[in-house]
Parts: structure tokens; C-alpha cells; sequence
């Protein structure tokens, strides 16, 4: 883990980003973590649907050569990954392989 944060309050969020070989990351950001209509999302293209755990989101790629996928944006909840480092497949396997976690 690189960094990260978490809280409850105001509809609960999370944001952490991990850190890898040769100056790969790989972020998450999930719930009230974007209050704008545009859902925070990175600047790029939109290229088609993709897993995000048991949910299917909008697969972007970045215009600084990385991924996204986000799955309700601009909404008060919503999911997002974005990956600094990693090729487009092992993006998708890793938004694909997210479980969730209850208590």
C-alpha cells in the first residue's frame, strides 16, 4: 500500500493505491469519494464496457497511456480503479478478481 484513506461519514469512502514493480500503481476509490458530475474520472477515451467486480463499468483509457474503469459515474456512490504502469489486460483481470467484503 503506497497510500490511502477511509471514513464513514457522508456516505462512506475509500481510497487507496498501491505500488508496484517498475513504477506500476494501481488505485481504488470507492463511494461518496467524487461530488462533481463528471465522476472525477481521468481524461481520455472511452473503449467499451469491463468488469469491476461483480459490477460492469466504462473501460477508459487515460490520455497519460494508463486505464480506468469507472461504474456509476458522477452518481453520489460509485467505483473506480485507474492503473499507472500496468497493460490492459492485467487491468481488466484485476478490476475483474475485486470481491466483495462484508462484516
Amino acid at each position: 500500500v503506497d497510500v490511502g484513506t477511509y471514513r464513514l461519514a457522508g456516505g462512506g469512502r475509500l481510497e487507496i493505491a498501491y505500488k508496484g514493480p517498475a513504477g506500476a500503481r494501481f488505485e481504488l476509490r470507492e463511494g461518496a469519494f467524487c461530488e462533481d458530475p463528471s465522476g472525477c474520472v481521468p481524461s481520455g477515451t472511452e473503449i467499451g464496457g469491463a468488469p469491476f467486480g461483480d459490477r460492469i463499468g466504462t473501460l477508459i483509457a487515460t490520455d497519460d497511456g494508463g486505464y480506468a474503469i469507472v461504474v456509476d459515474r458522477g452518481q453520489p456512490v460509485s467505483w473506480m480503479a485507474i492503473d499507472h504502469g500496468l497493460d490492459e489486460a492485467t487491468f481488466r483481470e484485476f478490476c475483474a478478481a475485486l470481491q466483495i467484503v462484508a462484516a
